[in-house]
């Protein structure tokens, strides 16, 4: 086992061998004389602990206050995470910093980390374990947390907002911070990224999408619902299937729920962020990108949920594929207030008409992988399928 120091004092990363077959793997984790020979220092381990998270799990940011302290070993076990320390020391040369290591199940990497640092971790897959070594046991009153989203420290998650999942504990902290700053919604800066963190946590604790539908759904009568469309990244089948069970119990059939998802060069969404009121990290713009790309083209080539009974269009929203509304006598778009070409409508692909199953026909599959490939980041999605069609 090999260990290397990091760029913040008394933080190391850990190495070993791993062994693959068949069968599955085997490596060793932690070795005491190693760690003892590199960071000379014993690491008396007196609790050892094991976590299992569901993508998009949050946990820190935690530490331990002193004369007592706390170091820690960390380690992957299944699935993976983007693990952070950050620097909380006052007389640390690094005061303020963070580091990140993406610690896999079968990647044989292990991060130490000294007494006095702040750790937390995202989990990046479903079913994602982690175990823990730690050098004193938990106690409640010497326990601390650091706002995870806290704009000072800036650490970049990459991971689409909406879909982080974080304790009661937290959300009350970020809240509390909130209430301290004396910050209200409308004051939150949607170009700040930290801001956008925020504002995601807030809906998520407070249930606001949960309570909106509802409301909407309060009192409506088989025959007289209402027409919902729900914005969504799609880049989870579950944002649509997780939605489904309330409106089928307010009423709603099968066959009036419809997908359309409206695909955009990755490129050109990039250069159109840089101009919304609400600026995405551009990181988190193409996983989002990707993530969408990635459960159509499942929803098409494996199995499409029987729940959805409707429609599935894909709208392809480049500039060659856009109706506009012309001026007969011109030959040229009309303009709206701002300037912008009236837009008519959009040439779409259906992959699945109105009750019926979805489309097999190779020419449609075909479209679809050929779109998905010109404007997804190159190499983002496997549509080696393509060439077999």
């Amino acid at each position: 086992m090999e260990l290397t120091p990091l760029g913040i004092e008394g933080v190391w990363l850990a190495e070993s061998p791993v062994w693959s077959d068949d069968r599955g793997f085997f490596r060793e984790w932690f070795k005491s004389a190693d760690v003892k020979d590199a960071t000379e220092r014993d690491f008396g381990i007196e609790q050892a602990n094991i976590s299992l998270s569901s993508r998009g799990t949050l946990r820190g940011i935690h530490y331990s206050i002193a004369p007592r302290g706390q170091a820690k070993w960390i380690t992957c076990v299944s699935g993976s995470i983007k693990d952070v320390t950050v620097d909380i020391r006052p007389d640390s040369p690094t005061f303020g910093k963070w580091i990140e290591v993406e610690l896999r199940g079968d990647s044989g990497k292990a991060v130490f980390i000294s007494e006095g640092l702040g750790h937390g971790f995202l989990a990046l897959e479903d079913n994602t374990a982690v175990a823990y070594l730690i050098s004193t046991p938990f106690s409640p009153t010497d326990e601390f947390e650091i706002n995870p989203l806290d704009e000072k420290i800036g650490i970049n998650w990459g991971m689409d907002l909406s879909s982080l999942k974080i304790s009661e504990k937290d959300k009350e902290l970020i809240q509390k911070e909130l209430i301290d700053k004396n910050l209200k919604m409308g004051d939150l800066n949607l170009k700040t990224p930290t801001h956008v963190y925020i504002l995601h946590v807030l809906v998520r604790a407070t249930g606001s999408k949960d309570k909106t539908l509802e409301l909407m759904l309060a009192g409506a009568e088989k025959g007289q619902l209402p027409n919902i469309i729900f914005d969504s990244t799609f880049k989870e089948v579950s944002d649509m299937t997780d939605v489904l069970p309330k409106l089928f119990a307010a009423g709603y059939e099968p066959k009036n729920i419809h997908v359309s998802w409206v695909l955009q060069n990755y490129q050109i969404a990039i250069e159109n962020n840089k101009t919304r009121p609400r600026v995405v990290p551009e990181d988190i713009l193409l996983s989002t990108h990707v993530g969408a790309a990635r459960t159509v083209y499942d929803l098409v080539t494996k199995s499409m949920p029987p729940s959805v009974q409707g429609g599935i269009y894909v709208i392809l929203n480049n500039p060659e594929n856009t109706i506009f509304i012309v001026d007969p006598q011109t030959g040229k778009a009309y303009k709206d207030k701002k300037g912008n070409p009236v837009i008519k409508d959009f040439k779409y692909l259906t992959l699945k008409e109105p009750g019926k199953p979805a489309k097999k026909e190779l020419d449609v599959k075909k479209q679809l992988l050929t779109w998905i490939k010109d404007n997804v980041p190159p190499g983002s999605v496997d549509t080696s399928e393509l060439d077999k069609l």
